[in-house]
């Protein structure tokens, strides 16, 4: 779920739901439910509405559930409805393909009126350069040690339990919000606490695999690598300045209870996931 979402996002979000809806045979219902509204003569001529609409608010329901079963829609549907508390992705529209000039024949130059003067072509402003978002941690953390990012951050990191202590440690701040990093060889480990702290967007390419797997025990975001740019969103959905990062590498997301977790690497799916589930 971006923040916010745009109504053409939603539309396409709500197709790609519907598409992946097997419906199952339905009786005709049309008969028996006029009938059963005829068959009621009350003085409230509320109550037969209100029925209709409570069927067709749980059919609604019933179709989203369903649909979350199905691996290609369960990511878009987490995408309106933020699958992974703390994570917010937003899928990057398609860019428009660039327009081939056409060929045209070249235009004859007039003679200048005034022999004098010639005329000089204006040279084309250069766009300004849009600069990358830093992707070093050194570059935004400040490297520290495990004993002083816990105390700083205000809870006890969790260690995979199958590669033993971290190379280094990181404390990153988003305004008064602590996350510490664990730095190993092949992989990190970002690591939040609380439920109310804001949200992360990441902003991924169009062509990007996202998928939704369980993470001990609950849905977690998949995001293959592919140059995403991740920015971190206050309690009151405002940007923080200076947050944002690229992140060339898969990403697995997933929260367990309070904490919030963010697995980089660029190690396959299976790997990651072993990692993931090893932690305490």
């Amino acid at each position: 779920m971006t923040s916010p979402l745009t109504e053409r996002r939603l539309d396409e979000l709500l197709v790609e739901a519907s598409r992946a809806v097997e419906y199952p045979a339905t009786p005709d219902l049309g008969s028996s439910v006029l009938a059963a509204i005829h068959a009621e003569a009350t003085p409230n001529t509320n109550r037969p509405t209100q029925r209709l609409l409570m069927a067709a608010a749980a059919v609604l329901v019933l179709a989203i559930l369903g649909s979350l079963a199905l691996p290609p829609t369960r990511a878009a549907i987490g995408e309106f409805f933020g699958l992974v508390q703390g994570e917010r992705i937003e899928v990057l529209p398609t860019a428009a393909p660039t327009a081939v000039p056409t060929a045209t024949q070249p235009a004859v130059a007039l003679p200048s009126t005034n022999p004098r003067t010639t005329s000089t072509p204006s040279p084309s402003p250069t766009p300004p350069r849009t600069p990358t978002p830093p992707s070093a941690l050194e570059d935004i953390g400040e490297p520290t040690t495990l004993v002083e990012a816990e105390e700083a951050a205000g809870f006890e990191a969790l260690l995979p339990s199958a590669v033993g202590a971290p190379a280094a440690v990181y404390l990153v701040k988003y305004q008064d919000f602590p996350v510490i990093v664990l730095q190993y060889e092949q992989f990190d480990v970002w690591q939040a606490s609380g439920t109310t702290f804001g949200y992360f967007e990441k902003r991924v390419p169009p062509e990007t695999v996202i998928e939704t797997p369980q993470v001990a025990g609950s849905f977690g975001y998949w995001v293959e690598s592919g140059g995403h740019i991740v920015s971190f969103f206050d309690a009151e959905g405002a940007p923080v300045a200076g947050s944002e990062r690229t992140v060339e590498r898969n990403a697995l997301i997933w929260r367990q209870g309070e904490r919030f977790f963010r697995l980089e690497t660029k190690l396959p799916f299976e790997e990651a996931l072993a990692i993931a589930e090893s932690l305490p």
